[in-house]
């Protein structure tokens, strides 16, 4: 019987995911290889958690902003948010798509509290390969019948799709 990334990487301690880096952890459970540079960014910014998540504590705190709605000529926030995950994650490979905030996912502000799930599409295998979230300071206002958004990201999760 074949033994799918996912149980064997459940029967990893947690000393041993420690031990791997992003990449690594990638390459041996999910098959997923990434792009030399894309790897050793995750291998040096991130570190893989006991329950499989690849962590990014303190990402770059570059503003994002943009409109909630859709205004015309006007930045949409998701479109912002695409592109920042794509800058950071992904050094901005068309290899790999980011979707953010659509149906299904969760995108909300709580306060000062910004919560925005993303997935990520690789154009090469035609898969979603991977689905996280990215957490920071995030604030809105209303400017006539449209909601403006600023957000600070302080922390990004990924994990590879099953």
């Amino acid at each position: 019987m074949a033994t799918s990334g996912l149980s064997r990487k459940r029967r990893l301690s947690y000393k041993e995911l420690k031990e791997l880096t992003p990449s690594e952890y990638l390459r041996k459970y999910y098959n997923i290889v990434l792009p030399q540079k894309i790897a050793e960014f995750w291998d040096s910014a991130g570190y893989v958690e006991e329950d499989g998540l690849i962590d990014f504590e303190s990402p770059d705190g570059e503003l994002v902003s943009g409109y909630w709605e859709s205004v015309d000529g006007a930045p949409f926030f998701d479109s912002e948010l695409e592109s920042y995950l794509s800058w950071y994650l992904f050094d901005r490979d068309p290899r790999y798509s980011i979707i953010a905030c659509q149906p299904g996912l969760v995108c909300e502000i709580d306060e000062n509290d910004g919560y925005f799930e993303f997935q990520v599409y690789d154009t090469e295998k035609h898969e979603y390969v991977f689905s996280g979230a990215i957490m920071g300071l995030a604030s809105w206002k209303d400017e006539g019948d449209n909601s403006y958004v600023e957000f600070v990201p302080t922390h990004i999760v990924i994990r590879p799709s099953e």
